[in-house]
C-alpha cells in the first residue's frame, strides 16, 4: 500500500506542474480506487462488534466549519472527514436527524453543502456530532475527495 501511496503522490506532484498524459490519468484513477478500497478495508478490519461498516474512507482532519440548522449556528472544527460526511464538536446537543447547512473552510476555498445529523456523543463538555452529507455540488465534492486523499497519502507515504 505504501508503494501505491508513493506513486500517487508522485503523480499529484507532476499534475501540479503540467497536465497529465492519458496513460498517467488512467494510472492515477486506478491508484485512487486502489487506495480507497484499501483504506475502507482497513477500516472494516478495525470495526468493533455492532459497528456499521463505512462506505467511504474517513481521516482525522481538523478544518474550520460553519454549521447552521434549526435554532443553531456555530463556527467550530471538524474532528474527522470523509467524502460522505464529517464529525465536528458542537457546544449543545443537536436534534438527531435534523438537517443543517455547512461550509468547510479549506485551503481550496469554502466547500458548502447540506447535511443530516446522524449521531451525537457527549465529549468533555461538548457534543461530537456526526453529519452525513446529502447535498454538495460536484466541484465541492471533488475538492473534498482530494483533501481526504491527500491526508490518506500523507499518512501512508509518511
Amino acid at each position: 500500500m505504501k508503494q501505491v501511496a508513493m506513486r500517487m503522490k508522485d503523480l499529484i506532484a507532476v499534475a501540479r506542474e503540467r497536465q497529465l498524459a492519458d496513460a498517467e490519468l488512467q494510472e492515477c484513477e486506478k491508484l485512487r480506487r486502489a487506495l480507497a478500497d484499501g483504506h475502507v478495508l482497513a477500516q472494516k478490519l478495525t470495526l468493533r462488534p455492532g459497528q456499521l461498516q463505512r462506505r467511504s474512507r474517513r481521516v482525522a482532519y481538523l478544518l474550520k466549519v460553519t454549521i447552521s440548522g434549526p435554532g443553531f449556528s456555530h463556527r467550530t472544527a471538524t474532528m474527522n472527514l470523509s467524502s460522505g460526511g464529517f464529525a465536528a464538536l458542537m457546544p449543545d446537543e443537536p436534534r438527531s436527524k435534523s438537517r443543517a447547512e455547512f461550509a468547510l473552510h479549506t485551503r481550496l476555498g469554502s466547500l458548502q453543502g447540506k447535511a443530516r445529523i446522524v449521531s451525537a456523543m457527549r465529549r468533555d463538555g461538548s457534543w461530537l456530532t456526526s453529519f452525513a452529507i446529502e447535498e454538495m455540488n460536484d466541484g465541492a465534492r471533488k475538492a473534498l475527495e482530494d483533501i481526504v486523499l491527500e491526508q490518506v497519502l500523507a499518512t501512508l507515504a509518511g
